[in-house]
């Protein structure tokens, strides 16, 4: 995978992110809690529609491009680890 180990977040770049946005606008603790529910949320979407596109498509083979579903799924153990944000 492109971007790092697959299912990690580069946490310094997290803070580094949330620290440049709340320097124009504090997150409210309730936004900081959905954030972590909207990635938890994004990683199970992309890995759902992974492993439908490859695994339940019935695409020809040469058509099929596979995308490791596994990525996300190792990205949500990486937040059950890591939280809080």
């Amino acid at each position: 995978q492109q971007g790092g180990p697959a299912g990690s977040y580069d946490r310094e770049r997290v803070q580094a992110l949330l620290q440049a946005y709340e320097e124009l606008r504090p997150l409210s603790d309730e936004e900081r809690e959905a954030l972590a529910l909207d990635l938890r949320l994004g990683a199970a979407r992309f890995a759902i529609t992974r492993l439908f596109d490859f695994d339940l498509n019935p695409l020809p083979t040469e058509q099929r491009a596979y995308k490791d579903y596994r990525h996300y799924t190792a990205r949500l153990d990486a937040l059950d680890e890591q939280r809080p944000l």
